[in-house]
């Protein structure tokens, strides 16, 4: 499985209802249960939020978003989706992983 962290942007300036966000936790809560969801949260300032999300591929992700009743009724206008490599104590922080061998390897 890959990770990706996806950014949702162009928050809309319309109200908030019950049901859209009972929708949109009905949402997450299968990511959750599909095991793609890792973490996800508003951001602190209110202008977007931001999902961890594993699948196979960018374009399982894609399909994942655009299923998301957020950005079905524009509640979010855009989103970023953007593969990265989870670094954490199972893999050494990546110290062995080619980009970072590369990186040491620059010039």
């Amino acid at each position: 499985m890959k990770t990706f962290l996806v950014i949702l942007s162009e928050k809309s300036n319309q109200r908030l209802d019950d049901k859209l966000l009972r929708e949109h936790i009905e949402h997450l809560k299968g990511l959750t249960q599909k095991s793609h969801l890792l973490v996800c949260g508003p951001f602190s300032d209110d202008s977007g939020a931001m999902l961890v999300l594993q699948a196979a591929d960018a374009s399982t992700v894609e399909a994942l978003i655009q299923a998301d009743p957020f950005i079905q009724e524009k509640f979010y206008g855009g989103y970023s989706i953007t593969e990265f490599y989870k670094a954490d104590v199972s893999n050494n922080y990546l110290i062995d992983h080619d980009q970072t061998r590369d990186e040491l390897r620059r010039p």
